[in-house]
């Protein structure tokens, strides 16, 4: 299954509910996503981004999500964690310029969301439910291998 294809993006879904199961909770991190993708198509420049995109995320950070209840009962723990992974993320753009090493610790940083997903789980049902998830998580989300990200030869 390729990444971030209909299809890819169907088995999220499914999976989000499986593993979140609260449906706010879900709705909140396909927020947090949608507002993370088209905020780094605009700062990468990769691919074009229309205005109905910037439209909908941005009624999306400033209405939806701050509506969310899910989001209104966790805030201070998410935010937290939010600030630190817009970091990582802001990082991850200026050291995937610079060398191997900077761009293999770009490779980890850019994929911060995680830390939102076990927190998200931790939040809902615990440590113990969160980390026997957590490389289910992390397997399904990470769609590439280092070599991969560097361009180099497998």
């Amino acid at each position: 299954m390729k990444f971030d294809s209909q299809e890819w993006r169907q088995r999220r879904n499914e999976l989000l509910h499986r593993w979140i199961g609260d449906p706010n909770a879900v709705a909140f991190l396909l927020d947090v996503f949608a507002i993370g993708e088209v905020w780094d198509d605009l700062v990468d420049k990769d691919k074009p981004v229309s205005s109905e995109d910037v439209n909908k995320v941005f009624y999306t950070a400033l209405i939806t999500l701050p509506n969310n209840p899910f989001y209104q009962a966790y805030r201070p723990q998410l935010s937290g964690v939010m600030v630190a992974g817009i970091h990582a993320w802001i990082d991850s753009t200026t050291l995937e310029k610079g060398d191997k090493t900077d761009r293999a610790i770009a490779f980890v940083l850019r994929d911060w969301y995680m830390e939102l997903l076990t927190l998200v789980a931790t939040l809902l049902h615990g440590f113990d439910y969160a980390q026997s998830i957590s490389l289910e998580m992390r397997r399904f989300f990470f769609h590439e291998s280092l070599d991969e990200y560097l361009g180099e030869p497998l």
